[in-house]
């Protein structure tokens, strides 16, 4: 690998994008803004040089540049052979030649390679002609996914509720990508969704952190596919046993598959999966790093990342643990309105705006004729914010985005829930000892980074819960309920649920029977724990049931609500051990010490799956 006659190794990054802006950045911070350079860049970014030509022309004005490795970020150009022909040139460089990057610009050929090696995917069955649709709407009659099997800038993919909709989908893909188009329908996988990416060099590999896509254009994953709007690293907590599950189901035999078909890959490998109730499947592969979630991964590689690149250019990695810095950062689009369809004239540049703890990275910017430099329509911008806390993170992206919105002398559009967990509204009546143990899980047990208390409700504004809650500096809503005024109260407190923007009722000890109107509004979204088993006994008192019956044993069950009393669809189950209990108050006692480890544990499990209405994170 050549360097400068002062022995200092100058770096290219080719690409125009966020992504390559975040690259340079990153390794600029270790060997200096000047050894890097960015082909072709763009004007917001530094070290961008222009076009240099393609293929001996390119690799001429590398070596003039003394260029000695080269890293890769479009998929375009993977899938073209550019790294073929920069290595056969005599350069070290980052990302697969053609063959490797088929992974990525062909599904089929993914898909082929996933089920070859028996790693864990959705179902599948290929479209080449029209003629093949009625097998796909047999094989999948309700939700699926129609995913066109070339590359298409993220925009190739579609999730369907029902036939009529895959009928549509089937119709635009042919209609943008041709007559013929090869598509895959994929079963629809639901939960959440984890990016995992990989430095791979000839069958070893490193880990480097996860991150988490806001892949469509609204708030609520609503609205059309985009090439992402927003990501956060990192997703689960250090000592998360997923990420032993993951390393040993998907990326362990990925690695050995690659090493096994023969197929030379040097560069990284970025792992779309869906964390499904059966476990993490494998939505995609991509052979290059991700936008926008480039920007918020590279910031929490502790160490030097360039001996790594250079490490995996030459198959030769570093052996040892990349050190990943414990700091949450998050990433926010800063997209021209009517991104992704319409086509919007150029804005300028806007001036320097800054934030501690945050920076800009420009993601397309060009140079007009009277030489002002103007951000093109689409994802113009990523506003990065860097903290302690996932939420210290998200707030300095967002007051960065506003600052940019705010002096934007054109419409730009972001959405406001990149990087929020999803929040419980917890109803209480008594004590609140659930409450208790549900926030402490928020705070350091199954639901830390995954889930926290939105609002405390209640219709007994001075019981131990509400004291509880203030003192813990939780919001709380507490009204009391008049015998003749339930409908009202209902629709005040659901009122409240929702300005606080949660996610999930979560019953704790509510002692009240909601009304329809209620149930309705949030239809799939709200759970209760009940200290018996509900389809032998339903309403309150299952402890003094069980005492006086003296049972040997009585059952915790965690159900979602529907309008029946205790009738709605069980969750989860665990028994109370009841042998040898003297009194009432040691029923209750063995009875909660269940319930405060099966909740939070049955709230983790919904929100992981996505299973429970409209808390699917994501879905494929």
């Amino acid at each position: 690998m050549s360097q400068t006659e002062g022995g200092a190794l100058r770096v290219a990054v080719l690409g125009k994008g966020a992504r390559e802006a975040g690259l340079a950045r990153r390794i600029a911070e270790e060997i200096g803004a000047d050894a890097v350079v960015v082909v072709p860049g763009n004007a917001g970014t530094p070290g961008s040089t222009g076009p240099l030509g393609e293929g001996a022309a390119l690799a001429a004005a590398l070596r003039a540049r003394e260029v000695g490795l080269v890293v890769i970020g479009p998929e375009a150009l993977l899938a073209a052979g550019v790294a073929d022909q920069l290595r056969a040139a005599g350069f070290a460089v980052v990302g697969p030649g053609a063959q490797g990057a088929l992974l990525e610009g062909s599904k089929a050929y993914c898909k082929a390679f996933l089920l070859r090696h028996q790693i864990p995917t959705a179902a599948v069955v290929e479209v080449r002609s029209p003629a093949d649709d009625a097998a796909a709407f047999a094989t999948f009659p309700g939700p699926a996914v129609a995913k066109y099997d070339g590359l298409a800038e993220g925009k190739g993919v579609v999730v369907c509720d029902d036939p009529d909709q895959l009928r549509a989908a089937l119709a635009d893909l042919r209609a943008r990508f041709g007559a013929s188009a090869h598509v895959l329908i994929e079963e629809r996988l639901t939960g959440p969704e984890l990016s995992v990416f990989l430095l791979v060099a000839d069958g070893a590999y490193v880990e480097l952190p996860e991150a988490r896509d806001h892949k469509r254009l609204l708030e609520g994953d609503q609205g059309p596919n985009t090439g992402g709007m927003g990501a956060i690293s990192p997703v689960l907590a250090a000592d998360d046993p997923l990420r032993a599950r993951i390393r040993a189901e998907i990326i362990a035999p990925t690695v050995r598959g690659l090493a096994a078909d023969g197929l030379p890959f040097r560069g990284f490998l970025f792992i779309g999966l869906m964390l499904t109730p059966a476990g993490p499947k494998v939505l995609e592969f991509n052979t290059r790093l991700g936008d926008p979630e480039a920007q918020v991964i590279l910031p929490r590689i502790e160490g030097a990342l360039v001996p790594l690149l250079a490490g995996c250019a030459q198959g030769a990695l570093p052996v040892g643990a990349v050190r990943t810095s414990p700091r949450h950062v998050a990433g926010v689009v800063i997209a021209r309105d009517g991104y992704p369809s319409a086509a919007i004239e150029a804005a300028p540049l806007l001036p320097t705006v800054s934030v501690r703890g945050a920076h800009l990275v420009v993601g397309s910017a060009v140079v007009d004729p009277a030489g002002v430099v103007r951000l093109p329509g689409g994802r113009a911008l990523t506003a990065v914010g860097v903290g302690d806390s996932a939420a210290a993170a998200r707030h300095r992206a967002y007051r960065l985005a506003g600052e940019v919105v705010e002096q934007a002398p054109a419409a730009f559009q972001l959405r406001p829930d990149v990087g929020r967990r999803p929040r419980l509204a917890v109803f209480a009546s008594g004590g609140g000892s659930n409450l208790r143990a549900i926030t402490a899980a928020c705070a350091a047990g199954a639901l830390r980074g995954l889930a926290e208390v939105g609002l405390v409700v209640s219709d007994r504004p001075r019981c131990g819960a509400v004291e509880w809650s203030r003192a813990a500096g939780l919001e709380v809503w507490a009204e009391r309920r008049l015998p003749d005024a339930g409908a009202e109260w209902e629709a005040q407190a659901a009122a409240a649920v929702e300005a606080a923007g949660c996610d999930l009722v979560v019953l704790a000890g509510f002692m009240r029977v909601l009304g329809a109107a209620f149930v309705a509004r949030f239809e799939g979204r709200i759970i209760n724990i009940h200290p018996a088993d509900t389809r032998q006994h339903q309403g309150l008192g299952g402890y003094e049931q069980a005492w006086e019956r003296r049972l040997d044993e009585t059952l915790i069950t965690v159900h979602l609500v529907d309008g029946g009393l205790d009738t709605g669809p069980i969750l989860a189950q665990a028994p109370v051990d009841l042998r040898g209990a003297r009194s009432l108050d040691e029923v209750r006692t063995r009875g909660l010490a269940v319930e405060h480890a099966l909740y939070p544990r049955t709230i983790e499990r919904v929100l992981r799956s996505g299973s429970v209405g409209a808390l699917t994170v994501g879905e494929e």
